[in-house]
C-alpha cells in the first residue's frame, strides 16, 4: 500500500519535477520504506495484538 501511495508518486516527483533521474527514484523508494517501518513500529507499539485471543 505504501509503495503505491507514497513510493511511486514520490519517486515520480523527485525524478521528473526535481530532475533527479536515478537518484530521485532511489530517495522516493527509500522514503517510502522508512514510512512503512515507522508505521509498523507505531502499530506494534499500540499493543492491540496483545488483546487478540487465539
Amino acid at each position: 500500500m505504501f509503495f503505491w501511495l507514497i513510493g511511486i508518486p514520490l519517486s515520480w516527483a523527485f525524478a521528473l519535477l526535481l530532475d533527479w533521474p536515478h537518484t530521485g527514484v532511489f530517495w522516493g523508494l527509500f522514503t517510502s520504506e522508512i514510512d512503512v517501518g515507522v508505521f509498523t513500529l507505531w502499530l506494534f507499539s499500540e499493543g492491540l495484538w496483545k488483546t487478540v485471543s487465539p
